[in-house]
């Protein structure tokens, strides 16, 4: 059986969430399929799949592997979905209602290459539902928002196939960042995007600190994915315009070693210092200051501040239906930087 959209879910012991995922699925109104890529798990996930099977259009196959990573098991899972529209989630990840729908219908009417969706951060920590910051879809100008931090999300893309195919595999070398890796590369291209602000995924953030961006395997992540930034702007000839921005991204590393990386390969290619020695240091210094405090923030905003709570897991996927209207008040599909319109 062929599914219009396969969703790639790679698993590796997160029981605990991937019912909520798969009923999230089971709630869209379109033809698609779940591919569960069991990435070495101690247990088998088969009860829960076997829950969901029937009540998924495309059914939910279970691929079992050997540990590899979480980026080896969405190649794998591509290898063998059937869609010609694809969406990689988490198994923490869900899908609001109609997402899928929306979606798709903007891919196909706007012939967009990919669709992005806004993201909504949710937390189960207590128990309930709680639905917390709101990221919107808009139309990325690149590179300046990747270099001011403000990422597109991976769970909030669908890929058309032939696009996936073009931008080649999930990078397996990166321990950190592999979705923003695979999403700059998506960028890259200057593809034809379609916004798509109603369609939306639920980001769980219990399960994620900003701790975990000190590690040196999450840097060098990092670094290969401003790598490629730099190399392509050192290309198209607008390095030069684009220098203090990404000695600025560096700094907000808060490290270092990682901001003196991203001077040096820029000084490989023109010597001229981005930004002045007493600038870059006063910023590597408040910078370190916030990551310092950051963790402590993170954990006291998810104890104390007031999200918005919903009673119960049908409550929420439907929650964000009169919130966001499926369109946006502005053209939903425009071409990304340095692309001509589409003439088809």
């Amino acid at each position: 059986m062929t599914a219009s959209i396969s969703i790639i879910i790679p698993f590796r012991d997160k029981h605990a969430t991937l019912d909520d995922t798969l009923a999230s699925i089971a709630i869209q109104e379109v033809d698609v399929e779940a591919i569960i890529v069991d990435d070495g798990s101690s247990e088998s996930p088969q009860t829960i799949v076997d829950a969901w099977a029937s009540r998924i259009p495309g059914g939910v196959q279970l691929v079992t592997r050997r540990h590899r990573g979480a980026s080896a098991a969405r190649n794998h899972g591509l290898a063998v979905a059937t869609g010609d529209k694809i969406l990689f989630l988490d198994a923490d990840d869900l899908l609001a209602a109609n997402c899928l729908a929306r979606f798709a219908a903007a891919l196909d009417d706007e012939q967009a290459d990919a669709a992005l969706g806004s993201l909504a951060e949710l937390s189960t920590r207590d128990g309930s539902y709680r639905i917390g910051r709101m990221r919107r879809a808009v139309l990325p100008d690149f590179p300046a928002d990747w270099l001011a931090d403000d990422h597109v999300f991976g769970q909030t893309v669908l890929f058309r196939r032939s696009v996936l195919d073009a931008i080649g595999p999930w990078d397996e070398t990166l321990a950190r960042w592999q979705d923003t890796n695979h999403v700059l590369r998506l960028l890259l291209r200057s593809p034809r995007l379609a916004i798509v602000p109603g369609a939306v995924t639920l980001w769980r953030r219990d399960h994620h600190t900003i701790s975990s961006r000190a590690s040196w395997a999450a840097l060098a992540s990092a670094f290969t994915n401003v790598e490629l930034v730099i190399d392509h702007l050192a290309k198209q000839g607008t390095l030069d315009t684009h220098r203090e921005a990404i000695a600025g991204y560096g700094a907000e590393q808060a490290n270092l070693a990682f901001a003196t990386e991203c001077l040096r390969r820029m000084r490989a290619i023109d010597p001229r210092d981005p930004l002045p020695p007493l600038e870059f240091r006063e910023r590597m210094r408040v910078t370190g200051e916030l990551a310092r405090l950051g963790v402590h923030r993170l954990r006291d905003r998810l104890r104390r501040e007031t999200w918005f709570v919903v009673a119960n897991r049908d409550a929420l996927l439907t929650a964000f239906e009169t919130a966001l209207p499926p369109t946006a008040s502005e053209p939903r599909t425009r071409p990304a930087p340095n692309r001509p319109a589409s003439t088809t």
